[in-house]
């Protein structure tokens, strides 16, 4: 049983609670000193120390006041509490680190794996994080409504050194999926429950490239271009479709396959080497570019990677031609355009250019205005004629025994081979007395079967469209189906 004891005098001594606790021989009296309350707070107190030392004898948790009146106690008191016994010690909470700690670990842990230049993209989705919430705020303080404010924020700042503009959705769908990451590594690693960036939108969006450079064009740049090495640069982007620089610089002479026009190239992105075909234009530059090689020279290209961009435009500019955006993954999408124009299949153009089919669809493939113009010029567009889709103009138009079903039954019975008795239709097996109607689609299945191409839509309750011819026709049967059925 608990009491009060006092320490001191005065007018509000310190007050205390004693008790026993322990057992056998280590059962002895129990201090806690509780500081200068009044007498009733020491007394409520004791009574709760006497119903926590119940409820430990017997095994029971405690009810839902007095839980809530422990958990309502200092570190320090509730310590001293499970010091004797008398209550469970509280569980350990591991705070949630801050922002510029968290991003920190997770570079550190993607570096591991991933390329440098996706590196270069997750440090400036951490820069855009860190300039909004500060380096101080806790991940497990940050809500969904916070998310998306950000994410309001974001696509209002300015992207690149030269953009004047707000970032561009795809570059802030990309920053959007690098902070989705590095708050799902910390769901990962049990710092968080959910992630406040699930909501965000992140899809990948095709860049808008619509540039389409020419082979007139490309000839007139490559003439303006400083040397061979320059001028093969170009033609390796445009006319084989390799990534520049991370590609084209790492090409070695080993890789030109001079006896069957290949070269073999290794993606830095994909980790996989590819054959790459050489192009009838590519190959002069090459030849060009080895006999001008040093001695011992072992790199296809030799230039430097800075400034690429610079010296390109400035050929493009002499050329007589306005510069575009992305100068050289725009060369590299032309290529892949002009072969898919030019017939190759779009697996095989996939894999020469060194992604998947899906990228291509979505990414790559485009309509050149010379392909436009083909298609206008070369006459295979579907032009139907007003008199190929058009109703009969009435049944008193139709020859019915030309058109009459038994007439159409006659004439697509197949005929009997040498030897064998000729078959008796389905209106020859009819009884006279009782005649039933003959099952039309059956006995003729040759005339109404359908072309397996044709226009929307599809015909309701048949798998393949209907074509013009066979529209037209179908009329014709069955306003004869219905002349017929009228006579009988």
């Amino acid at each position: 049983m608990a009491s009060i004891y006092k320490v001191g005098g005065g007018k509000c001594p310190i007050k205390g609670v004693k008790f026993f606790a322990g057992e056998g021989a280590d059962r002895k009296e129990r201090r806690i000193q509780l500081g200068p309350i009044t007498t009733e707070q020491a007394r409520e107190f004791a009574r709760r120390i006497e119903q926590l030392q119940s409820l430990v004898k017997m095994g029971q948790p405690p009810g839902p006041e007095l839980a809530d009146w422990v958990a309502k106690l200092d570190d320090d008191m509730h310590a001293k509490l499970v010091k004797h016994g008398i209550c469970e010690p509280r569980p350990i909470v591991i705070l949630a680190p801050t922002l510029k700690a968290w991003t920190e670990t997770y570079i550190a842990a993607k570096s591991k794996k991933a390329a440098p230049a996706t590196m270069t993209r997750v440090r400036t989705t951490v820069y855009y994080l860190l300039g909004y919430f500060g380096e101080n705020v806790r991940i497990d303080a940050i809500t969904r409504e916070m998310a998306d404010l950000w994410d309001t924020w974001l696509r209002k700042q300015k992207s690149g050194k030269r953009s004047k503009d707000r970032m561009s959705e795809a570059t802030g769908n990309l920053h959007c999926r690098q902070v989705k990451a590095i708050f799902n590594y910390a769901v990962k690693e049990d710092h968080l429950i959910k992630n406040p960036f699930r909501g965000l939108a992140s899809g990948s969006d095709a860049a808008v490239r619509e540039r389409y450079v020419t082979q007139e064009e490309t000839a007139r740049i490559i003439s303006q271009l400083p040397n061979a090495q320059w001028r093969l640069l170009f033609g390796l982007a445009r006319y084989a479709g390799l990534r520049c620089p991370s590609e084209t610089h790492k090409l070695v002479w080993g890789n030109m396959h001079w006896h069957d026009g290949t070269l073999k190239v290794f993606g830095k992105k994909t980790k996989n080497w590819r054959t790459v075909p050489i192009d009838n234009r590519l190959l002069p530059l090459l030849e060009q570019a080895f006999e001008q090689a040093p001695e011992g020279q072992e790199k296809i290209i030799s230039l430097s990677r800075n400034n690429l961009h610079r010296n390109i435009e400035q050929a493009i500019i002499a050329a007589g031609i306005n510069p575009w955006d992305d100068l050289l993954q725009v060369l590299r999408q032309s290529c892949e355009t002009e072969l898919l124009a030019r017939g190759v299949p779009i697996y095989a153009t996939a894999r020469i250019i060194g992604h998947s089919v899906k990228v291509t669809e979505k990414h790559y493939a485009m309509i050149p205005g010379q392909l436009m113009d083909q298609i206008r010029a070369s006459g295979q567009l579907v032009n139907l004629q007003k008199s190929e889709i058009s109703e009969p103009a009435g049944q008193d138009n139709i020859d019915s025994e030309h058109l009459s079903p038994k007439s159409f039954t006659k004439s697509f019975t197949p005929k009997a081979g040498k030897g064998q008795k000729p078959t008796e239709t389905g209106n020859e097996k009819l009884d006279k007395k009782n005649p039933a109607k003959p099952d039309l689609r059956r006995e003729n299945a040759g005339f109404c079967e359908l072309s397996p191409a044709g226009l929307e839509p599809t015909t309701h309750g048949l798998k393949e469209r209907c074509s013009p011819e066979v529209y037209t026709t179908s009329i014709l049967w069955y306003s004869a189906k219905a002349r017929w059925e009228a006579q009988e």
